[in-house]
């Protein structure tokens, strides 16, 4: 698990932890803060923090204080021989996908639980939710591609 050191992004400041603590929970960006990280200055919330499984120690009240953070697990699928994901999701119609967006400027995924397609996903896309059955199952195209099994 990596820690991270982050400020409050565009110039916001907390004089409390709770303050803290609730942005951090309604998703709202903060900036990385460490220099010879290779991700120093990008921006982050709690989204991309729990899914990439990272902790966070935000610096707030002027830099003097810091919170620590430890990310959620997110739902995950972890299909054995397409297992874990719905019949419909074959290994051709992956291949269709992901040649789909490698020619053309189409952003497909799947809904591992359901089986309905998705557009508006990035390649690497994990847990984003369906808009048909509303489960935290949509992977972008090259993300199924690497699970699902011929």
């Amino acid at each position: 698990m990596t820690l991270l050191t982050m400020t409050p992004a565009y110039g916001r400041d907390y004089t409390s932890k709770a303050a803290v603590l609730k942005d951090w929970q309604a998703g709202k960006d903060f900036q990385i803060a460490n220099a010879f990280h290779k991700d120093d200055g990008r921006y982050i919330n709690k989204q991309d923090a729990d899914r990439d499984g990272i902790s966070a120690s935000i610096r707030y009240k002027g830099q003097t204080r810091i919170v620590i953070i430890k990310p959620e697990k997110p739902e995950t699928v972890t299909p054995a021989s397409n297992g874990g994901m719905h019949a419909s999701i074959t290994i051709d119609r992956v291949t269709a996908a992901v040649e789909s967006e490698m020619f053309g400027t189409d952003n497909p995924g799947f809904c591992h639980a359901c089986g309905e397609s998705a557009e508006g996903c990035e390649p690497d896309a994990r847990n984003y939710t369906c808009g048909s059955c509303g489960e935290a199952q949509v992977f972008g195209a090259e993300e199924t591609m690497l699970m699902v099994q011929p």
